[in-house]
């Protein structure tokens, strides 16, 4: 017998232990083009058709992505919701699918995490599986954390104190959306994004698509190995120390202090752990998804990261929040 006070909780759990379904089913469709499909109102059969599938498995697919609110039938005639239409149809200025073609390329190691946990880490690093060998797979990746991370890019940028910054250096910083916001702040601001080979394929794109030629760089390099140069005002770090193992994210910010100026400042911004690690929930879980896809990585708190900048020899340190899982700090070089 279910005690009744146990019993939202419960159904809490069956949502959650099945909520693979659903995100399989959304996952599925965008990798079918589905939604690029239905532009034009279709029938099962001649979705089937476009998507070279079989009509019993895309009636049934197309028959629950109704059901979930992503596509509308009418009599026998499928077809795209507003929503869908404008964020999951490839081509369009607001397409998020990107997205969804990250989390597939998850999506079977995350089906491992039984021997993950058992092992202590995933069998390679996300980084090694796709940003260094393959354009596509990268491609997918770095739009992925340019639409996801542009309204963040700008909270951030309204956060920090840009003054008297003119040299940034933004590393790994991807499709470069959060040096754009910092240039949008404050014009004075020349940005250098540093990151691997195939990425800054993608970085260009972007430059020349947000209109910052002349106001943002690039150099190759793989910032956990090479050293970052100098003369910057300021380094941010965004999203790249949950790849990385304490021990790793030390000698980035050993790096990064060394190639500030007198006066410069280090900008820390991650899924940002409180020191109790299972608050905010968010970070708490992105820091399996570390555990999956990383050798060593994981979500730190602010306590981790303000003890890495003080052993740099950083000083003045704030912080804050961007999200309500994720939060920056910063640390001062005297």
């Amino acid at each position: 017998m279910i005690a009744k006070s146990d019993s939202k909780k419960i159904v809490q759990m069956i949502e959650e232990g099945s909520g693979f379904w659903t995100s399989s089913i959304l996952i599925a469709a965008n990798q079918l083009d589905i939604f690029d499909a239905l532009s034009l109102k279709k029938t099962a059969q001649e979705v089937a058709k476009k998507i070279n599938g079989k009509l019993r498995g895309t009636e049934i697919l197309l028959n629950a992505l109704t059901a979930m609110g992503y596509i509308k039938k009418v009599n026998e005639f499928y077809m795209n919701t507003p929503f869908s239409e404008k964020y999951l149809v490839k081509g369009k200025e607001t397409y998020m699918g990107s997205a969804l073609g990250h989390y597939y390329q998850m999506w079977k190691d995350w089906g491992n995490l039984v021997d993950i946990v058992k092992n202590g880490s995933g069998d390679i690093q996300f980084e090694k599986k796709f940003l260094e060998t393959d354009a596509n797979q990268t491609e997918v990746f770095i739009d992925t954390m340019y639409q996801l991370g542009q309204q963040d890019s700008v909270t951030l940028a309204s956060k920090l104190d840009l003054k008297g910054v003119k040299r940034v250096l933004d590393v790994g910083g991807g499709p470069g959306h959060y040096s754009f916001a910092m240039i949008e702040k404050n014009p004075q601001i020349r940005a250098t994004v540093l990151d691997l080979p195939l990425t800054l394929r993608v970085t260009k794109k972007y430059i020349k698509k947000r209109n910052m030629t002349g106001k943002v760089d690039t150099i190759e390099g793989d910032f956990t190995k090479d050293d970052y140069r100098k003369g910057y005002d300021l380094i941010l770090l965004s999203h790249v120390l949950h790849s990385n193992s304490l021990k790793d994210c030390q000698k980035m910010i050993n790096k990064s202090y060394r190639a500030l100026n007198g006066g410069g400042r280090i900008v820390i911004h991650e899924f940002v752990l409180n020191d109790d690690k299972f608050t905010p929930p968010d970070a708490a879980i992105f820091s399996v998804n570390m555990l999956v896809n990383t050798k060593e990585g994981a979500s730190y708190s602010i306590s981790e990261i303000t003890s890495l900048l003080k052993s740099a020899g950083f000083k003045n340190f704030r912080h804050g929040r961007v999200t309500e899982r994720s939060g920056f700090v910063v640390g001062y070089k005297e």
